[in-house]
């Protein structure tokens, strides 16, 4: 099916299915023939389609205690790491998000980054709609090392030649 994935309930994990692709819906079914799920056919770059009620109760229970932690600590960063958490975890399966929240905040708490560079990052990810682990990561990083921050042109006269030159301030 185009390498896309589709889930079932977590019983039927890792036995064998029937699978009817239709136009626009996609119907699994157990061996036996009993109707277990439909799913709206992925047409578009995602990879997968899983019904949060696929998942085992303890899990969902987990999860959505994780999912209220990881709001709690995105909050704690800023205000720009919390609405770019937020808008991850606003998608129809918030679960798909939750790794890569972590990942984002744990850059913070394994103190790769401080919570300055971090905001920085999520800014541009939310202006830039970058919602990846990769692009947050090397934005924090690259605001880590100096880049992204405001530089004042400042115009100085050469006294000896008569002319105008540039020397860069870095505002602090």
């Amino acid at each position: 099916m185009e390498n896309k994935f589709y889930s079932v309930q977590h019983q039927y994990v890792g036995l064998t299915v029937k699978v009817r692709v239709k136009n626009n819906t996609v119907e699994i079914f157990s061996i036996d023939g009993e109707a277990l799920c439909m799913h709206v056919k992925i047409k578009s770059n995602e990879r997968a389609s899983t019904i949060e009620a696929h998942y085992p109760e303890e899990k969902l229970a987990a999860s959505r205690f994780e999912i209220k932690h990881a709001l709690r600590q995105a909050s704690l960063v800023g205000v720009k790491t919390d609405e770019f958490i937020k808008k991850l975890f606003s998608d129809q399966y918030p679960l798909k998000f939750l790794r890569r929240a972590q990942g984002i905040l744990r850059l913070v708490q394994s103190e790769q980054v401080d919570r300055l560079n971090l905001e920085y990052a999520c800014g541009q990810g939310l202006l830039f709609n970058r919602m990846h682990f990769g692009y947050i990561k090397s934005a924090a990083l690259f605001h880590k090392s100096g880049g992204g921050k405001l530089t004042v042109v400042a115009p100085k006269r050469d006294l000896n030649h008569g002319y105008l030159r540039n020397e860069p301030t870095t505002i602090k």
